[in-house]
């Protein structure tokens, strides 16, 4: 499941950012699009690939596995 966000939180992308079982991980995300940054989620059971895009064109991606 891909979800993609920039602004306020969709439903969806709340529903995919409740389910990752980390804190660092949600903090990544949503602190991001407070800032105004698009963020793409790659959400599939027992991983997650989080992906920034900043607003110079860059991006930067964290990832998480969990059993």
């Amino acid at each position: 499941l891909t979800v993609e966000c920039q602004g306020a939180a969709t439903k969806e992308f709340q529903r995919v950012i409740d389910a990752i079982p980390s804190d660092q991980a949600r903090t990544i995300a949503t602190d991001a699009l407070v800032t105004g940054k698009k963020v793409v989620i790659e959400y599939s059971p027992g991983k997650v690939l989080i992906t920034v895009h900043e607003r110079d064109g860059s991006q930067h991606s964290s990832s998480l596995k969990w059993a």
